[in-house]
């Protein structure tokens, strides 16, 4: 399973290690490349110390090098080496450290020597740097010395057969001035014990570095997500039994507040689904208890006196009753939850509104003559609907019917309002039932007053199943008791848009939904 903790942990460690590669690198370039410059430097004052020595006589240079002042270029473990080069590249002296190995000969001039590195004559690693030393001559020189020959120190640097310094050469220009190649080799040793330094101290930096950002990150990880771990926690505990309880979204940080706000939003909506649920379960379960036991009872009341043809009849006869009773619970329960689960789709019709309230008390006139109850259709006759005709007669064949059961002697009263895009209907039936405090009950499937609760034709779902209906044609339904009067107002669109059905909000008008039949 996908951890947030381990992603943050080794997202902020990955990029502490990109970070720290990325300044280590320019580091040890730069620090590298000052080790270098610094070795080079003073390499570059090696040769520039065996130029000094040279010094310029008419035809010849002495090199004033004494093996004493210059240990180092004697052979031994630590020795360095330099040769010397004449303009024309002869060899003219050499280091004794050489023996009979030889140095590459690369220079540069003195402001801008060349640097390389090579494999030294004992196979050492080392670094060489050659510099081109111009010669020029004094201004005594003397033929008498010139023809004696050179000391031991000296070099000639002019056989006679190049143009002499400060001669003109065939095209009118100054002769060039002699000069000679120097180039000195030594260990590069110290240079690569200072690199090889500077890598282990960047590397044990680095190790440090990552175990304190390991360390540091994986306690910064978890307390930011402590509030996460408590909301987790506090979700966790919260049970199918105990949907009443809430998260706590004070102190919750900025970016989860959404979350807490969204969650206490589900779980109150789960609470009311839960508990409506419950309540139907319950009501369901008190409306089929009475019948099953008028069943039971009928059944043994059969099997204790079987040759009594005439009670056999009654018992029959009751037992079909009460399956025809049990019978229209669980359709109008099956009705109401598939309305609630939005799986009808509206059938659009174009028809007067008048006509279809006619047709639905046309069979309920007898029984509401024998109730006393007359109707009052005063919707005029020029009131036409696009709408889904099935399901509104649903709705006003529930009130009516609802009327007709429960409303006291006298007139049951229906007429309209038009509000633009939408049609009101209001229905009105005298009661003496009802109180205030029961209006907000109407909603409730199988609520019913104590009253009712002996009808046998009624499951308690029929003003229920009115909100519902009523919010599928995209309207509402709110009930009022005004004067001893129930009032049920409806108020659905004039036309309704032939889609899919939409899906019941549940809470159509959340203290006034229907239900006493």
């Amino acid at each position: 399973m996908r951890s947030i903790r381990r992603h943050l942990t080794l997202s902020l460690l990955v990029a502490v290690l990109v970070a720290m590669a990325t300044s280590g690198g320019i580091l040890h370039a730069r620090v590298s490349t000052a080790l270098e410059d610094q070795f080079d430097a003073a390499l570059s004052a090696r040769v520039r110390a065996l130029g000094s020595l040279l010094e310029r006589e008419g035809k010849y240079v002495e090199f004033n090098y004494n093996d004493g002042v210059m240990p180092q270029y004697e052979p031994g473990p630590e020795a360095e080496f330099f040769t010397l080069w004449l303009s024309n590249g002869v060899e003219a002296l050499r280091s004794a450290s050489l023996g009979e190995a030889a140095l590459p000969r690369r220079s540069g001039t003195v402001d801008a020597p060349v640097f390389w590195d090579l494999a030294l004559a004992d196979g050492r690693a080392g670094r060489a740097v050659g510099i081109d030393f111009s010669i020029a001559a004094t201004a005594f020189d003397d033929d008498d010395d010139d023809d004696e020959g050179p000391d031991d120190d000296e070099i000639l640097v002019d056989d006679g057969e190049a143009p002499s310094a400060g001669t003109a050469g065939a095209d009118g220009s100054a002769a060039p001035e002699p000069f000679m190649t120097i180039v000195v080799a030594v260990s590069r040793q110290p240079l690569d014990e200072s690199l090889a330094a500077l890598m282990g101290g960047l590397g044990f930096a680095a190790l440090a570095a990552l175990g304190l950002v390991l360390w540091g990150g994986s306690m910064a990880v978890g307390r930011g997500l402590k509030p996460i771990d408590q909301l987790s926690a506090q979700v966790s505990e919260i049970k199918a039994s105990t949907l009443s309880r809430r998260v706590e979204s004070m102190g919750v940080p900025r970016e989860l507040s959404p979350f807490a706000e969204k969650l206490n939003e589900l779980l109150g909506r789960l609470e009311l689904s839960f508990d409506k649920e419950r309540r139907m379960t319950a009501a369901m379960a008190h409306e089929l208890r009475t019948p099953i036991a008028e069943l039971r009872s009928a059944s043994d009341v059969a099997q204790r006196w079987p040759d009594d043809q005439a009670l056999t009849d009654d018992v029959v006869s009751a037992a079909s009753e009460v399956a025809l009773r049990m019978s229209a619970t669980v359709d109008a329960v099956m009705r109401y939850c598939r309305i609630e689960a939005g799986q009808d789709r509206p059938e659009i019709e174009h028809f007067g509104l008048r006509a279809l309230i006619d047709d639905i008390w046309r069979p309920l006139a007898t029984r509401a003559s024998d109730r006393g109850l007359t109707l009052k259709n005063e919707i005029d006759t020029g009131v036409f609907l696009d709408t889904d005709r099935g399901l509104l007669a649903i709705v006003f064949r529930n009130l009516l019917g609802n009327a007709v059961s429960f409303a006291d002697a006298g007139k049951v009263r229906i007429w309209s309002a038009d509000r633009g895009l939408a049609l009101r209907v209001y229905v009105s039936n005298a009661t003496d039932e009802l109180q205030p405090e029961d209006v907000d009950c109407l909603a409730e499937p199988f609520w019913r007053k104590e009253a009712a609760r002996t009808d046998a034709e009624h499951s308690g779902l029929g003003l229920a199943l009115v909100a519902s209906v009523t919010e599928i044609l995209g309207g509402f339904t709110t009930f009022n008791l005004v004067g001893g009067e129930l009032v049920v107002e409806i108020e659905i669109p004039h036309s309704l848009t032939p889609t899919a059905a939409p899906r019941p909000s549940r809470v159509a008008v959340p203290s006034r939904r229907a239900g006493t039949g």
